[in-house]
């Protein structure tokens, strides 16, 4: 007769405690919500699909046992898988990453450049790298590197990966163009 009432018991409590799982998706996303998926969406209009996925991946499972929030980021998850052939990040090693946007001010590029730069950084997480390092041959190119490679995203390489952190990544940046090669 015990072991019948402990299975009726546990049935009961079964029962009882389905209707708690059961989810209530009338509820309205939360301020941070909706405020975080604005930030993600703008990730994906501005091409960092990769980038921006992988934000609503990690949110929504951050989120998923929560109805109305989870559903915010699985279907900016699924915009990011449609949005990938227009991604404007590109692969490099490990990972994905958006564009190099080098640029130096005005009195370097009057005096001449060029030069051999290494470049070395920690990726702990996605995003922007950490403890950039730069040594160049030329001192002119190293702050607007170091500037520029602070801005750069890191992401993983396809929507359906998890990111890979390393330390000390390191690669060499090569610009060999003088003002003087210019002339006509």
């Amino acid at each position: 007769m015990k072991p019948l009432s402990g299975l009726l018991t546990a049935t009961a409590l079964l029962a009882f405690s389905a209707s708690a799982y059961a989810q209530d998706c009338t509820t309205a996303p939360s301020k941070a919500t909706l405020e975080s998926a604005e930030k993600i969406e703008q990730l994906l209009e501005n091409g960092l699909v990769q980038f921006g996925g992988y934000l609503a991946m990690i949110s929504y499972a951050k989120t998923r046992d929560d109805c109305a929030n989870g559903g915010v980021f699985e279907d900016l998850y699924v915009a990011a898988v449609d949005k990938m052939p227009e991604t404007e990040m590109v692969l490099w090693r490990d990972w994905s990453r958006s564009r190099l946007d080098f640029s130096m001010d005005a009195a370097t590029s009057v005096e001449g450049f060029g030069g051999v730069c290494t470049i070395k950084f920690d990726l702990p997480q996605a995003g922007a790298p950490e403890k950039v390092r730069v040594t160049c041959d030329n001192p002119q190119l190293k702050g607007p590197l170091r500037r520029a490679m602070k801005q750069v995203i890191f992401a993983p390489p396809t929507l359906s990966e998890g990111f890979k952190t390393a330390k000390d990544v390191e690669f060499e940046f090569a610009l060999n163009r003088r003002i003087d090669d210019w002339v006509f």
